[in-house]
């Protein structure tokens, strides 16, 4: 005999129904026909997968042992159906990705990759803020998020791809060089650029502050992480920024904060993680190896 997907969905149906009878009820079969399928599997597998007392069919360790493969086999062909007919809709497979500002860099450079190696697949890259990719995201209008983790509705599925610290960013040449700073209270009067109240990224410098005791001489208020890269490049304004964002620039210099500091944890953003594509799966992990190996970077070179 040859273990078939229907074995496994008639395992998985038993086991979340708690019986056959309610099993054979969802699936809308005989109930002695899906019993003989399960004891089929049994034999196949050489061992008994349920223990059956009082009606309730309970996991046997075999059973817990086989639960995780079956599920993997599953999903692993609803995910080549769903494949299949992004082909067949769009004549090609297709991946919507929405990205916070700071996160251009690495998408840009981990959709390149990913055009390279998948050129049948249509890619749409859209820069939007945080609250606004969560929404798209519920509202199917995207495949994937890319974003700093914040607190996100219950039905988004959140990984993290690792810690990014926030540094003070000036201009070369900037006075605030030859401190050699460790604290942002170090920075005096010197003034201070910050993202407009109502973003993420302001809500974490206000925390920030808050937790150190200071208040800088905020000279300005942006809400475009490129102009206020080109305002520290230029101006003596500095600013706090994700070390990613601020290494982009060539004319920006940057002071590792300790005692406290401040960072944010990138992560990837998803409807549902039991619903996710061979295509969504092949550019999170060209993403993910992007980012770790820009953050490696960062640290040797900072």
């Amino acid at each position: 005999m040859v273990l078939e997907l229907r074995h496994c969905r008639y395992f998985l149906a038993v086991y979340e129904a708690g019986s056959v009878t309610k099993a054979a009820h969802e699936l809308r079969i005989a109930q002695p026909s899906l019993s003989q399928q399960i004891k089929k599997l049994e034999t196949m597998l050489g061992t008994e997968l349920f223990i059956r007392s009082n009606k309730q069919f309970v996991l046997t360790p075999a059973g817990d042992a086989f639960l995780p493969h079956a599920r993997g086999l599953v999903k692993a062909a609803e995910n080549a159906v769903l494949e299949v007919a992004g082909v067949l809709e769009f004549g090609s497979a297709s991946l919507r990705i929405a990205f916070i500002p700071s996160m251009a860099s690495f998408v840009a450079v981990a959709a390149a990759k990913f055009a390279e190696a998948f050129p049948e697949v249509r890619i749409s890259l859209m820069q939007e803020e945080a609250r606004e990719i969560d929404r798209r995201l519920l509202a199917n209008e995207i495949d994937i998020g890319i974003a700093a983790k914040r607190v996100s509705p219950p039905e988004i599925n959140c990984v993290d791809i690792c810690e990014e610290p926030y540094v003070l960013a000036y201009r070369e040449g900037h006075a605030l060089a030859d401190k050699k700073l460790s604290r942002l209270d170090g920075i005096g009067d010197t003034p201070f650029a910050m993202f407009c109240y109502g973003s993420f990224a302001r809500d974490t410098m206000d925390s920030y502050l808050s937790r150190i005791h200071f208040s800088p001489r905020a000279a300005m208020e942006v809400n475009c992480l490129e102009c206020l890269l080109d305002i520290v490049a230029t101006t003596n304004v500095c600013a706090m920024l994700p070390r990613a964002a601020a290494s982009r620039h060539p004319n920006i210099a940057m002071a590792e904060l300790k005692n406290p500091t401040a960072s944010r944890v990138l992560t990837i953003l998803t409807r549902d993680v039991t619903l996710e594509t061979p295509t969504e799966t092949a550019f999170t992990k060209l993403l993910r190896e992007e980012v770790l190996s820009a953050m490696s970077g960062n640290e040797d070179t900072g």
